[in-house]
């Protein structure tokens, strides 16, 4: 649900609703980490640039915990465009670079 929302704009407060609630009812961490990131996604699409990379920063330290490499490219790259959208050229283009590491190794290794 909070992936639609989020895909409409006038509706990104309720995907930020949703998303709260799928993270406050403590799902399984790989779960946990995706419901972060998209929270992180939608709270950057509505300008709340910080929640968004402290959303980024805690879906990314499960999914290295964890060792899932497609979630960690996935976060990388959408905090990458979080730290583009705050004028932070370098950071972006070092989350960039590490995820397009990372999707590499997934594509290779068939994740």
């Amino acid at each position: 649900m909070g992936q639609l929302s989020a895909g409409r704009g006038r509706f990104l407060p309720t995907a930020i609703s949703y998303f709260e609630q799928a993270r406050s009812i403590q799902p399984h961490p790989l779960k946990l980490a995706d419901v972060l990131t998209n929270l992180g996604a939608a709270l950057a699409v509505q300008g709340d640039l910080e929640k968004s990379m402290e959303a980024y920063q805690s879906a990314w330290e499960i999914q290295v915990k964890l060792r899932d490499r497609r979630g960690q490219a996935l976060t990388l790259q959408k905090r990458g465009e979080a730290h583009a959208l705050r004028g932070e050229q370098t950071e972006a283009l070092q989350d960039f670079n590490q995820a397009l590491v990372l999707w590499r190794s997934v594509k290779i290794n068939g994740e």
